[in-house]
This record gives structure tokens, sequence and C-alpha cells, in this order.
């Protein structure tokens, strides 16, 4: 068995992820449209096969269809967390949209659940959104539309290699060279989205600015893990807690930065994501060397797009297990969908 640090040195290995690389690119194009976030962003929930709704039971789950009665895995008695908005099962919990021009920042999308614009009395959690490498903030929007139906503000920057040319060679070569200065521009986008959404945006006086998490695919997850501490120059303190989806953990293990992190964090990644996935796994893997509350969830089969398709059972996973880790980490809760491992997972740990 050769290390996350050995593979990523290995001639066959780099054209078998170049080669990879490039076909997720061209299937999340195909799934998502325009890569450049000019299309418009969905308004309405996903249709699918989601569970019931996640305040009482049968409104209709994150992306799925009308609810069954069921609670989707989440706390039975959810009453909206200390200060969150504990009368949105009466609202329609349909999110909106929109894209912004931050003045001298990125351009971002935002989904604001319906219910800040009715309940001028309640506070919303906020989740900064990482785009991966070449996709944009909209090319997610399946995903995002999903977190903001739950009942959180959503924010996702562009960040400058949306639409852009790809340098795959500092990519995929010589992850243990990588420092703080390794797209760092990245940092400094969710930096100025969230200042720009605790501060300015229409919303910020809905922003409960105790309740942040950063979420991100890819090198969106590398950026959100640096963010949390994993650099410790990119260290931001609002953040307490992190959504990494098959992110690209590899700079952070050589000399396990990934420890630095300290607010709980989420692993997701797939068996058939050939990727990314293998720096996650192992001895010396990301999940391992991580010493903050965390939890890993493990697709079975999928591949390094997954995170960017609107349904099915691998969408639903994905949405069900991240939403209730930031309904824990973030309102305080205790959903009943982390506690154990749902049969269509490969995987599953816990570890506080």
């Amino acid at each position: 068995m050769f290390t996350a640090a050995q593979l990523a040195k290995r001639p066959l290995f780099l054209l078998v992820v170049v080669f990879s690389f490039f076909l997720i690119l061209f299937l999340s194009a195909c799934q998502n449209g325009p890569a450049d976030g000019s299309g418009p962003i969905a308004t309405k929930p996903g249709v699918g096969s989601g569970p019931g709704g996640a305040w009482d039971g049968g409104s209709g789950g994150p992306g799925g269809g009308p609810g069954d009665g069921s609670d989707g895995g989440y706390d039975d008695d959810y009453d909206g967390g200390s200060n969150h908005c504990a009368a949105l099962s009466s609202f329609d919990v349909q999110a909106t949209s929109e894209s912004v021009q931050i003045p001298n920042g990125p351009k971002v999308a935002v989904w604001v659940p319906s219910g800040v614009s009715h309940a001028s009395s309640c506070s919303f959690p906020l989740l900064l959104f990482s785009h991966g490498l070449g996709s944009c903030g909209t090319s997610y929007s399946g995903l995002t539309q999903a977190f903001a139906n739950a009942g959180f503000i959503v924010v996702a920057p562009d960040h400058a290699d949306c639409k852009t040319g790809i340098d795959l060679g500092q990519i995929l070569t010589n992850p243990d060279s990588w420092t703080d200065a390794n797209y760092a521009n990245r940092r400094d986008d969710m930096r100025k989205a969230l200042d720009w959404a605790t501060s300015q945006a229409w919303f910020a006086s809905a922003v409960d600015t105790s309740r942040i998490g950063a979420m991100g695919h890819s090198l969106g997850g590398y950026t959100s893990l640096g963010l949390a501490g994993a650099w410790p120059s990119w260290y931001d303190p609002r953040i307490k807690a992190v959504l990494a989806m098959a992110p690209h953990v590899a700079p952070y293990l050589a000399d396990r930065e990934i420890a630095n992190v300290r607010v709980p964090i989420m692993f997701q990644g797939a068996t058939g994501d050939f990727l990314i996935t293998p720096f996650l796994t192992g001895s010396n893997g990301g999940f391992a060397l991580a010493t903050a509350e965390k939890y890993l969830v493990m697709l079975n089969g999928g591949s390094h797009s997954s995170w960017a398709t609107s349904s099915g059972t691998e969408a639903q996973l994905i949405r069900d297990y991240g939403i209730a880790f930031f309904r824990k980490h973030l309102l305080g809760e205790n959903p009943a969908r982390l506690k154990s491992k749902d049969p269509a997972l490969s995987d599953y740990q816990y570890v506080p």
C-alpha cells in the first residue's frame, strides 16, 4: 500500500487522475449548466425522492418530493435552536436566490430561506461555500439550495479559477510543497464574502454571527479547512464547523497541518472517487490525522463529481448528513441522522 503522499508522485497515478479530472469537469458541466455561473440560479427545491420535511415530518425534504411523514433523520424535537427561527415551519421553506457583485470583492451567489423576509425577529445560521477548481459558486445549486431550504443562509463566492485556465501541475503534484500562499486568493474571497454577508447585505441583520460554518468541495474543501485553521495564518474564528466534501486535503498531510483545525469537521468521500478520496483514508489520511471532533461519511461508489449532482441517493445522503452536521454544531441539536450509518453508505465513522 502506498501513502497519500507517495500516490501523488507516481506517474501512472497522475495520468489516471488527470484523465478523471477532465471527465469529471465534463460531466459536471453537463449536469449543472454553464460553468461560469451565467445561467439562472434555481429558486425551487429539487424534485426527487427525498425524505419528509425537516421540521414537521410532512412538508417535503431538502431537494426531495412531498413529505412522507418521516423526519428525514433529523431531531424529532427540533425547535429552531436557541436563537434560530422557531416558527420556520409556519413559512414556505422554499429558499430564494440571487447573484451579487461585492464592491472590491468577488461575485457571490446567495441562497436565503424564505423565512428571512417574513420573520424580522429571527436569526439564521450562515454557511460559506467554496467551489471546486474550475467550477463557480452556482455550479452546486442543487446542494446549496437544499441547505437554504433547510434554514441556512448560503453565500458562495466565485473564485479566480471560475471558468479560467486550470494549472493541473500545481494542483496534482508535490502537495507536500504547498504553503499558506497557495490559493490565498480563495481565503481572501471567503473573508470578503463573510464580511459582506454580516455587515452590508440586505439580510445581514438576520445572520446569527455566532453560528457560521464553512463548506467546500475539492479545492473548496482545502479552502474551508484552511479557514478553520489548517493554515494558521488563514484562521477565521468566526468559523465554528467545517463540512469538507471530497476535499483536497493532501497539502495538509505532510506536516500534519490538518491537526491545526480545532472546530468539528465532517469529511465526505466516495469509494469511486479515485482523484481525492484516497487522501482521506488510511492511517496517514486526513481523517486519521485530524484531531478535532470528526466525522467520515463515505459514499458507496459515486465519483468526485457526486457533490455536483442534484438528485439521487448519493445527493440525498450528502445533504442529509451535511445538514444534520451543521444542525448539531451550529444549532446545538441532536440529529438522529448522525447516530448511525445509513445502509447505502460504504462507511460512517465518528470520533468525538
